[in-house]
């Protein structure tokens, strides 16, 4: 049992880090990041392939999941404006890996989790308190009610 529990926490990491990335990748492009990620927890490509059990994005490169996600947004009409003062690039990485973790521990959609602990939150969080990962996930779960295995 420890075996399993020990695969499913990597698996869990390796998806909140790929989110992380994802996030980064935007920031570094010049994105900006509130209404990206804001945008990107409402898709559906967050909603098919980082909520399920199984996606191959969810170890997939930053930028093969951006060539996705980008492709749906200009499907739908979104843009992303340019940020040329990237505000929140320090906290990109961080806000993917724990929205991700947030949603695999609560298990509601990504739509729900960024409704519940908006982007400036994440990034007063960030910026304010800074904790280590699972510090910040057990202090957000807690004040969130979700339960923290």
């Amino acid at each position: 049992m420890s075996l399993l529990n020990d695969m499913r926490k990597h698996v869990e990491y390796m998806t909140a880090s790929t989110q992380g990335h994802i996030f980064q990748f935007a920031s570094e492009s010049g994105y900006d990041l509130e209404r990206f990620v804001t945008e990107y927890m409402k898709s559906d490509f967050c909603n098919r392939e980082m909520d399920s059990d199984y996606s191959m994005f969810q170890n997939e490169v930053d930028t093969a999941c951006m060539e996705v996600i980008m492709k749906e947004f200009k499907d739908k009409g979104i843009t992303i404006p340019h940020d040329s003062k990237q505000h929140y690039q320090y906290c990109a990485f961080y806000a993917g890996f724990i929205y991700r973790y947030l949603q695999l521990l609560s298990q509601k959609p990504s739509r729900e989790v960024i409704d519940m602990i908006p982007f400036m939150d994440m990034v007063m969080n960030y910026y304010l308190d800074h904790y280590e990962y699972e510090d910040a996930i057990k202090m957000i779960c807690k004040s969130k009610g979700i339960k923290y295995d």
